[in-house]
């Protein structure tokens, strides 16, 4: 007979073999269950992140509507010509910060390649960190004439 298992009639419990691999195969379940809650974590968190940035977005581009739609002639031309340091914003009332940079493009679609007037391109960048998800782009156009 084999000696691990060599037990007398009286004898209970486990062998040392039995406790290890007992042992390992629960440690191995619980590092892959931690492993697979900070994942699930990680996630949560950048999905948060993206929404917060998203309102955020979505708040600055309609107050620009607003302020256009007050004196749609002279804010959309005021609003196309924005200096370079008015194009990024920063809101605070969120934690982090998230920063918005804007960048205004003429919108170039009419069919002989001219800019269609009244509307520009508006390219949005919202960033909160320095990683690599950390940001999240956007695309829109705005008229002045809704």
């Amino acid at each position: 007979m084999n000696a691990c298992f060599n037990r007398s009639l009286g004898e209970r419990g486990f062998t040392m073999t039995e406790v290890i691999i007992s042992a390992l195969i629960v440690t191995f379940v619980a590092v892959a269950f931690l492993m697979w809650q900070k994942t699930t974590w990680t996630q949560t968190k950048l999905t948060n992140r993206r929404m917060i940035a998203s309102q955020v977005l979505e708040k600055q581009i309609e107050a620009r509507r607003m302020v256009i739609a007050l004196d749609p002639t002279a804010n959309f031309n005021a609003f196309k010509t924005i200096s370079g340091k008015d194009t990024i914003i920063t809101d605070n009332t969120t934690s982090p910060p998230i920063k918005v940079e804007w960048k205004i493009y003429d919108t170039l679609k009419a069919p002989n390649g001219d800019a269609i007037k009244n509307v520009v391109s508006v390219k949005l960048v919202a960033s909160w960190g320095s990683g690599k998800f950390d940001s999240l782009k956007l695309w829109t156009n705005i008229s002045q004439n809704f």
